[in-house]
């Protein structure tokens, strides 16, 4: 068999589910950066006190140095995507509906 006789067909979701997954996907859109920013304070508070008390004098061992490195870790990306998450689900968002706003009106 070649790779031109052999084809593929994905299942098609019923319009009922394409409407309601997209129903969710515009809903949650408006609260995902939000949400992500939250999340990732919370995330970036605990990772801070995940590192200070492993680091301690009588808690430092080979396990808890790779406990600490994993909350490094966490600590990197959830920095990292705070700004992302400001600029591509908040204000981007907000200018999108500022503009939607002129041009309909």
């Amino acid at each position: 068999m070649t790779s031109s006789q052999v084809t593929w067909t994905p299942e098609v979701e019923s319009y009922e589910e394409q409407s309601l997954l997209m129903k969710f996907k515009f809903e949650y859109g408006g609260y995902h950066g939000y949400i992500s920013v939250v999340v990732c304070a919370v995330g970036i508070v605990c990772s801070l006190l995940v590192i200070a008390v492993l680091t301690r004098q009588h808690m430092l061992t080979p396990s808890n140095y790779m406990l600490t490195a994993l909350a490094i870790c966490d600590l990197t990306t959830m920095v990292s995507y705070i700004p992302y998450a400001i600029q591509f689900y908040c204000l981007y968002r907000l200018n999108l509906i500022s503009y939607l706003k002129k041009v309909l009106t």
